[in-house]
């Protein structure tokens, strides 16, 4: 069994009944476990944020072992355009503001909730004071050449 969600990221890790594993994400709460071989480097998982069609949005993601595809909501499209655009992060104050703008009294939390049950590998763990990509998650953002996203 894996520990508490809330403390897997993609990459390397420990599980007692298995040893050394790689975790890949899958879609929905799912991961790809397999066994981590001796020299082995993590795993560099690449998400492609495709904003192409504005009447489908979708989140592609590969990696050694996995490769997806799923279709998201435009304001999740926004959460995620807006973290890919800032590697550091931002605190749910700062993500908050640039939604709603300032002073809104819109939290972020219910949709970052939504993303992480959805997309959770991809993103850092829960407990961090920033919301952003995990560490080994590289995001590519297609957008139309007349986009002014």
């Amino acid at each position: 069994m894996l520990p508490d969600a809330g403390g897997i990221a993609p990459g390397k890790t420990f599980l007692p009944a298995l040893g050394w594993c790689v975790l890949e994400p899958l879609p929905v709460h799912g991961w790809l476990v397999r066994p981590w071989r001796h020299g082995e480097d993590e795993p560099v998982i690449r998400g492609t944020l495709d904003l192409t069609d504005p009447a489908q949005r979708w989140v592609k993601v590969t990696g050694p072992n996995v490769s997806w595809s799923s279709k998201i909501r435009p304001l999740h499209a926004d959460i995620l355009h807006r973290l890919a655009s800032r590697p550091d992060g931002l605190t749910p104050g700062e993500l908050g503001t640039d939604l709603y703008g300032p002073g809104a009294t819109t939290t972020v939390f219910p949709e970052m909730s939504k993303l992480r049950n959805e997309f959770g590998g991809l993103l850092h763990p829960p407990g961090d004071t920033r919301y952003r990509f995990g560490r080994n998650i590289t995001i590519d953002i297609q957008q139309r050449a007349d986009s002014t996203q």
